[in-house]
């Protein structure tokens, strides 16, 4: 059977993969068993800084989100951002999957190192590990783990989240025309920084990541000698979430993403989204509880200006005034987009 030391033998080995940069890890790697918890977010707003998954923009980065009025309604009366899953996006279907040749790869390439290095004696004496039980056969059983590794991968991709900014400091043409889609009249781009960006979700827990997009070509690209921490399905993910097609490289996205895998959950299934074969009795089929995260936001200093579309009228600005003034935040500066001002010729009068 699969015992309590193998089990403890994948917490250890996990944690190690995970989160290298942490030295007390070799204090309790001695012990012979992590708690956990001590390595996972808490109750504080953590920002990842793993360079070798993201492009991490400065603080003073200048960034813009384009929405229309009932979204941006939205963010203020309810003072959260909509964060939806990728796989609603509409734009891009590809979301988390932009390289699924090299993702299969990924894959495969952990599934034969964890035949290899971990699991041989048991794999050998034909025992069950995770609920999987193992032939002898090497063929067979490296695709047992394959298996296995695709299933916690879709069942972690389904629970991130994802906020999409432009790091732009002008409104585009390009941007409006791809984003705002239904009353173009009523639309608007708000603009901040990233370091305020940060400093609204300062009510949030939990792990948060803020990178820059790679563009990339999907028909040439090789993430094989990309370092994922050597994190597994995770960490596969958030990376992949990173890249998109190269044909969308106008749009300059910056990236907020997060994850219902970590916060606020037990321990029991936090391991099985973590350790590298999960654990027995624990549906990777299910679908996510929810398809949206709305995080909470402090909006004081957060918008440091709107921009209302290239179409909108006067009308429309007033009432935008209204609505910020009985929500006190009139102070924030509101320009109408110049895409379509019509400038004065040197002859005209």
């Amino acid at each position: 059977m699969y015992n309590q030391k193998h089990k403890e033998t994948e917490i250890i080995q996990t944690i190690q993969m995970l989160l290298p940069q942490h030295p007390e890890l070799k204090s309790d790697f001695q012990k012979g068993f992590i708690d956990f918890t001590k390595y996972t977010p808490k109750e504080t707003l953590v920002f990842s800084t793993a360079a070798n998954l993201y492009d991490i923009p400065e603080s003073n980065v200048v960034i813009m989100r384009y929405m229309d009025y009932e979204k941006f309604k939205f963010l203020i009366n309810t003072s959260s951002l909509y964060m939806p899953t990728p796989d609603s996006f509409n734009q891009d279907p590809n979301e988390g999957n932009i390289i699924p040749d090299n993702v299969g790869q990924y894959i495969t390439k952990a599934a034969n190192a964890l035949y290899k290095q971990l699991y041989p004696d048991i794999i050998s004496k034909k025992l069950s590990v995770s609920g999987l039980t193992f032939t002898g056969n090497e063929t067979v059983d490296k695709k047992i783990i394959t298996n296995k590794f695709a299933q916690i991968y879709k069942h972690n991709l389904k629970r991130f989240f994802i906020s999409c900014w432009t790091e732009r400091d002008i409104d585009q043409d390009n941007m409006w025309k791809s984003y705002i889609s239904s009353n173009p009249e009523k639309a608007v781009a708000i603009k901040t920084t990233v370091g305020k960006l940060k400093k609204a979700l300062s009510r949030n827990l939990g792990l948060f990541a803020l990178t820059r997009v790679k563009y990339v070509d999907i028909d040439s690209y090789n993430s094989e000698k990309i370092d994922f921490l050597s994190g597994g399905m995770w960490a596969l993910a958030c990376y992949a979430l990173r890249l998109k097609d190269k044909r969308f490289e106008d749009d300059k996205e910056i990236r907020l993403i997060c994850d219902n895998l970590m916060t606020n959950r037990t321990q029991w299934y936090k391991t099985a989204v973590m350790l590298p074969l999960g654990i027995e009795n624990f549906d990777y089929s299910a679908e996510p509880e929810f398809k949206v995260l709305c995080a909470p936001l402090v909006l004081d200093d957060f918008i440091d200006e709107i921009i209302t579309s290239p179409s909108s009228n006067d009308t429309f600005i007033k009432e935008l005034q209204n609505f910020l003034g009985s929500k006190g935040l009139s102070n924030i500066k509101i320009t109408k987009s110049k895409i379509n001002k019509k400038r004065k010729f040197y002859w005209d009068e």
